[in-house]
This record gives C-alpha cells, structure tokens and sequence, in this order.
C-alpha cells in the first residue's frame, strides 16, 4: 500500500513540473532547418568508391595521348575528374563525357583495341558521350545495351565499325542516339532494324551513313517511335522504295533528312507516309534517286517551312497544292527536270519561300502579272534555265529594303531544336556565290542574293538597279544583256560580289565603281568594253586583275599591258573626284575603312 502511495504521489509531482514550465516552450515553433552548407554539398558529391574504381579499370583500356581527359583521373573523389559529374544529390556517376576534340585533333583510344565492361558499375550513369574518338575500328561494345538508365548516346565519328548491337534496343529510357559515322573508313551497317523499335521514348536519331543496305522495313520500323522529333538517315543506302504506311504514328517529328540516298521506282508517289507528317517542318530528300512528277499529296503538308528536293530526277510541274504550303520558306529543286512556264511555278509556290531552281527546263518569261508572286521573295536562284526575262521589268518590281517589299529580306539558315530533357543544336547553310562561299548562321542578319546567270536575259540593265540597297551578291553572266553598264551600280554600298562576265555589254567601265568599297569580286571578262579601266580604292585591291576584264580587246590601261596614252583619254577617275588631292585622300580613307 505504501508503494501504491509513493507511485501516486511521484506522477502528481510529474503532472505539477509538466504544468509549471513557460507557456512559450510548448507552443513555440519548430527550430528551423538548417540548410545544408557548402562543405555538406562537396561531401554529398563525392563519387561511390565502386564507380570510382569502375571508371579506374575502364580507364586501364584506354590511351589518350596528349592527356586532355585521363591525365585528371586520379585522387579519392572521381566526381572532380574531367569528364565526370556526378549527381549532387547522390553522388552517383550520371554523365561520362569523354568526346573528342576535333579542332585540336584530340582524342582518345582503345589499349590494343580491346574494351572492357567496367562501365556497368555506374548503374546510375544517364549521358555517354565518346564521340570524335578512335576506337579503331572496334565493334561498338555490347555491354553499352546493359546500361539501363542511359537518357543520351553519342557514339558519332568515333571509328567504330561492325553490325550494331542489338543490344542497343534494351535502352528503353534513350532519349538521344546519334551513330553517324563520317570517316568514311570504317563501316558500321544493321541488316535488321528489329531492336529501334524498342525505343519508344527517344526523340533524336541519327543514324547517317550507317549501311542500313539490307533493311526493307526501316520505314514501319521507325514509324513506331512515336516521340521521335529528328531523323536523320542521310546517305544510309537506303535503296527500297517506301512502302505505304497503314497508320502514321510519327506524330511529333519535325526534322526528317533522307539525303543521298538511291530509293528505287517512283519514290515521290502519292501513298507515301512523309505527306502526311502533321508537324513536320523540314523534309531533305536530296539526291535521292526521287522519279517521276511531284504528287498532289505533297501539298498536305502544310506545316512544312524547308523542303529540299534539288539533284533528283523530277519532272513535269509543281502541282497547283504547292499553294497550300504557307509556312514554307524555303524550296530547293536544283538539278531536277522540272519544266514548263516559269510563270507558272512562280504562282503556285507561297510568296515569300526562298526558292533554288537552277539546272531545270524551265523556259517562258516573267511578266508584269507574274511579279506580284515575287513581292516578299527573300531569295531566288533561276541560274542555268531557258528564261528569257526582261531584266528592267524584273528589278522594277524590286524597291529598297525599307519598304518590305522585295527581294532584301534577311536570311537567317540557321536553325535550333530543343528539349527540356536533352540538348540543342544548330545547323548552318552554304552558299556558293559564283566564287565566294558564304556560310549563313544566326550571326548573319541581312543578306540578299540574286542570280540569274546562264538564261536568255535581253536588253540593259535598268538604272533602278540602284535601288537593291541590301544586295551583297549579283550574278547576271551568262546572258544576252547590253547596253552600258549604268552608273547606279555604284549605288549598290553593300555590294561584295559582281559578276556580269559573257554578255555584250559595250561603253566604258563607269567609274562609279570605284565607290563598291565592300567589292571583294569583281568579274567583266567577255563583253564589248571600251576605252580606259578606271582606277580608285577598291578596284585597285581585287585579286587576279587581269582575269577581271579578259575577253574585251578594246580596254585599256592597268592592270592591262595596253597602254592608253595614245588616246588622249584623261585617267578614270570616282564620279565627283576631280582633284587628284581628293582622290588621294579617298584612297587613304577606303583603306583606313578597310584596315
């Protein structure tokens, strides 16, 4: 019974001490959490010694000469090697960046060509990238199947050869697989295409130059990867003609590049999957061995913007649908056989697309009616027709850049794809300006190009040529011009490269070119020229001078050996330049310009 008191008394004094403690100890708020210092972070990412000691053996297999990755790979916390990085959180390995460098012609190897499987302890490893290595024409490892949680792949130019590993198809999380091979030295070819079909989830595929030979399914293949949004095939010997889908899956894809490739029969037919891609924004089937007319059926695809048809073997017209393409703003059919009235093609393409037509049997002429489809043309190349178009009514319909409305838009080729879960690229554009290549990116933002070299092109050259403020590129050899060549030329500020070579223009050279302080081609051989070369600041630094006027026996003066004093023909010299003070300071100005 005392016992039952003490045990009474002890939890009244208890419930007492409990009662008697400040009221803000109880309810006050929780001690705030402490949020992890610097220290902690550099602790929590250091590497797991197993990957560590994984990337350590796989490291035993490989050579890397100059030392750019390797030569970091030593000490306890692998996460500060180069080319590693680890997850912050966990500390896992989850990118091995081991490309090489292609400009410093840097790169890794294989020790006596052998690969080994260590990399299969960095389970946790979600980006490998071994691109611009040499792997000396090894096969591609099996073992890289097995990596479960790979999200990018990037084997590219890496002089792996052999079949690829089906393996690959267990990659069921890939998101990016690039394989392109680009040497030229090694082969890498799949006879089945059985295990693409397993990545259901990736979203950039390139698979250019991979012999793809033996393949005849590759179509219905890749038209079970529903989220994929670039497929690049290019040269790939893709040579069977695509079969008819039976339901079109590829709902996402934007970028599809088929180039350089030899589909047999009539591969631009009108049951075809790629005119019914709903997102599509560039179709490149250049050189691809396409026969037969353009169908109908391409005016489907009207959320198309680039499509590249040039080096095949096209014939006949562009179907009227082509009208149906609003968003197109740039057409390439070069090199093709696509024939009848110029006019026509011209009303049935949207406004404003950039459009490459040389190399057809196109003929007819431009006229006033037809101009209205050139309003907000940025660029066109009709080079190496039939076409006989009166130039004055073709620059008539030309104004300066400031009124929008003619041939003086910039062009931007440049172009980017991005993902919030992978990567973005670029791509830039070459253009061969009779002479000069020009290669457009993003940094380039006014530009304009006109050429109608090797037509039928009659009569002078409009004054109103002047008034192409933005032209940097103008190519009219070729032709059956004449006349003189107008003084507003020299109007032309911007202009880089000027070609009027193997036409019959007569009269002297005017002198206003000597103000094209931006002229870094000039070319006016085979014509009818007369009388004293002019002299002045830029003309003065062209390269090969003499090529410049070959072909017109009555000029003279430098750079030629005929002499023009016997003439009695004052020296040529900048309109509005009489004083040889003034011209001298000019010349010291274009050069200071220059410099």
């Amino acid at each position: 019974m005392a016992v039952l008191k003490i045990l009474v008394w002890l939890s009244i004094l208890t419930l007492w001490c409990l009662l008697s403690l400040p009221a803000q100890s109880i309810t006050s708020e929780p001690a705030p959490v402490v949020a992890p210092t610097r220290s902690s972070n550099i602790s929590s990412s250091r590497c797991i010694p197993h990957e560590r000691d994984a990337l350590l053996v796989f490291r035993t297999g490989l050579i890397d000469p100059r030392g750019d990755y390797l030569s970091s790979w030593h000490g306890e916390d692998c996460c500060q090697w180069k080319g590693v990085r680890c997850s912050n959180r966990t500390g896992h390995v989850v990118e091995l960046e081991l490309h090489g460098l292609k400009d410093a012609k840097s790169s890794i190897a294989l020790w006596e060509g052998q690969s080994n499987s260590s990399l299969l302890g960095l389970r946790h490893l979600w980006s490998l990238d071994l691109s611009y290595n040499n792997f000396s024409g090894t096969p591609i490892p099996e073992f890289i199947g097995s990596l479960n949680n790979l999200r990018h792949l990037d084997l590219s130019n890496s002089n792996f050869s052999g079949q690829v590993p089906p393996q690959l198809g267990n990659l069921s999380k890939l998101l990016y697989l690039d394989m392109t091979i680009a040497d030229g030295l090694h082969v890498v070819y799949s006879n089945n295409l059985a295990w693409l079909s397993r990545l259901t989830k990736v979203q950039y595929l390139d698979l250019s130059t991979v012999d793809l030979s033996t393949t005849i399914d590759w179509l219905h293949v890749v038209n079970k990867l529903p989220s994929l949004v670039t497929l690049n095939l290019i040269n790939c010997g893709l040579r069977n003609a695509i079969p008819p889908p039976v339901h079109v899956n590829l709902t996402s894809l934007e970028h599809l590049r088929l180039s350089d490739n030899e589909f047999v029969s009539s591969s631009a037919g009108t049951k075809n999957l790629l005119w019914n891609l709903p997102s599509l924004l560039d179709l490149d089937m250049g050189s691809s061995g396409l026969q037969g007319s353009i169908p109908e059926q391409m005016g489907n695809m009207t959320s198309i913007m680039r499509l590249y048809l040039g080096g095949n073997n096209l014939s006949g017209t562009l179907p009227s649908t082509f009208r149906n393409l609003h968003s197109l703003e740039e057409l390439w059919l070069y090199e093709n056989n696509i024939s009848g009235p110029v006019s026509i093609l011209l009303n049935r393409l949207p406004g404003n697309s950039l459009r490459q037509l040389m190399s057809n049997n196109l003929d007819g002429t431009i006229t006033e009616s037809d101009l209205g489809a050139l309003a907000n043309l940025k660029e066109i190349y009709l080079s190496d027709n039939s076409l006989a178009i009166s130039l004055a009514d073709f620059i008539a319909m030309t104004v300066v850049p400031q009124d929008r409305n003619a041939l003086s838009e910039i062009v931007d080729y440049g172009y980017s794809f991005n993902d919030d879960d992978v990567y973005s690229y670029t791509d830039s554009s070459l253009v061969v300006a009779k002479g000069q290549q020009l290669e457009f990116t993003s940094g380039i933002v006014y530009m304009v190009n006109l050429d109608l070299s090797c037509n039928i092109l009659t009569g002078p050259i409009p004054a109103g040529i002047g008034k192409l403020g933005a032209l940097k590129n103008l190519n009219l050899s070729w032709n059956h011009l004449n006349g003189t060549i107008p003084d507003s030329i020299g109007d032309i500020r911007s202009l880089e490269s000027l070609d009027l070579s193997h036409n019959e223009f007569g009269g002297e050279i005017p002198a206003a070119l000597s103000k094209l302080l931006s002229l870094s081609r000039l070319n006016l051989s085979y014509n009818n020229l007369t009388g004293r070369i002019p002299s002045g600041n830029q003309l003065q630094t062209l390269d090969d001078q003499a090529s410049i006027y070959i072909g017109n026996p009555c000029l003279c003066g430098p750079p030629l050996s005929k002499n023009c004093s016997q003439t009695g023909l004052p020296p040529a010299s900048p309109e509005g330049n009489e004083d040889g003070d003034d011209t001298e300071h000019q010349q010291t100005a274009g050069h200071l310009e220059k410099g």
